[in-house]
């Protein structure tokens, strides 16, 4: 089971603000000097978008080429960039600025914790884009990260889902970051991961009253599209059980997400195909390398709920009936 907010985002949907307007000379400039060093100077910079209708979630995400010069040579470069949508929703309205502030401390703060747990257990670091630069002003919030492509990775196709060999290098990276957060736990038992790093303790499992209301119409919204497929495909019982549900379905959500040692795992949180990245570095034997690319941490009792994520959405395999509970 997977909590996503899909968004069909164009400069013409943005209304008042294009997000685009957002990146400034000086935040290209940050990012450059994060990555080259002071040394860079910035010559010119594009923006260059290429996602497609549905690629994103609760932000824009574009990228920005970059020429500059380093000692006596001319040299490009590239960011992904992800920027505040600039849409008047309730989802909007209550979670933006939080997913770009859990992003950020993630990056900052929690990651470099996690290397080095893994580091130090002879494995290599988890493999997450950098992030170069970040800003969180309020309805003006973006950040930049590495641009992956440029060294060969590239999406899933989202039409076909993923095969065997893509599901078990993403069930294999996303165990490593479930038991490097175990390691870093271990390593001071008396503090608990929520209190070292408050950042994971914000998320919409603590709504209550109006937020609470609000957060249960956008469940809702989705979930009656849910029963009229359900019923189109005549699977009544199962459309039986969301109707059933439906009434309290945040407090199921919420119920999930509870802290239940010692099951507390610090998770990715939005494990889908858009977040991951695959290259090829064998092409006869097949072998991939995986790239998540999104890192909104939160902590919850069910690792099983994520690699279920990634379970089902590989189509292509018989992953799903052959892995299947049959209760």
């Amino acid at each position: 089971m997977r909590l996503s907010f899909s968004f069909s985002v164009s400069a013409e949907a943005t209304g008042k603000r294009d997000p685009l307007n957002f990146i400034t000379e000086q935040h290209v400039k940050s990012a450059l000097r994060k990555e080259k060093g002071d040394e860079a100077q910035l010559l010119i910079w594009n923006i260059n978008n290429f996602t497609e209708k549905g690629d994103n979630m609760a932000t824009v995400v574009t990228s920005v080429v970059v020429d500059y010069h380093l000692g006596s040579e001319t040299h490009q470069t590239s960011y992904i960039i992800k920027l505040n949508p600039c849409i008047t929703s309730a989802l909007n309205d209550l979670f933006t600025n939080l997913i770009f502030e859990k992003e950020v401390n993630f990056y900052e703060k929690i990651l470099p914790d996690l290397n080095h747990m893994l580091n130090n257990a002879g494995q290599e670091s988890l493999r997450i884009p950098e992030l170069f630069h970040s800003s969180l002003e309020e309805n003006n919030e973006l950040v930049f990260l590495s641009d992956l492509r440029r060294k060969g990775f590239v999406m899933v196709d989202k039409f076909k889902g993923q095969d065997e060999a893509h599901v078990r290098l993403a069930l294999k990276e996303l165990s490593r970051l479930h038991a490097s957060s175990i390691l870093l736990q271990a390593k001071a038992p008396d503090t608990n991961l929520t209190e070292r790093y408050p950042s994971l303790n914000k998320d919409w499992r603590n709504c209550t009253g109006e937020k609470k209301e609000r957060l249960h119409q956008i469940f809702s919204g989705r979930y009656d599209n849910a029963i009229v497929i359900l019923k189109g495909c005549e699977r009544h019982t199962v459309a039986a059980w969301v109707e059933r549900i439906l009434p309290n379905v945040v407090d199921l959500f919420q119920e999930q997400f509870t802290k239940i040692p010692p099951f507390e795992v610090i998770c990715h949180g939005d494990f889908w195909n858009n977040n991951m990245l695959f290259r090829s570095t064998n092409h006869r034997d097949g072998f991939y390398r995986l790239a998540n690319n999104a890192a909104r941490m939160i902590i919850k009792k069910a690792r099983g709920v994520e690699s279920g994520t990634v379970i089902q959405s590989a189509p292509q395999t018989r992953l799903r009936p052959g892995n299947r509970d049959p209760g």
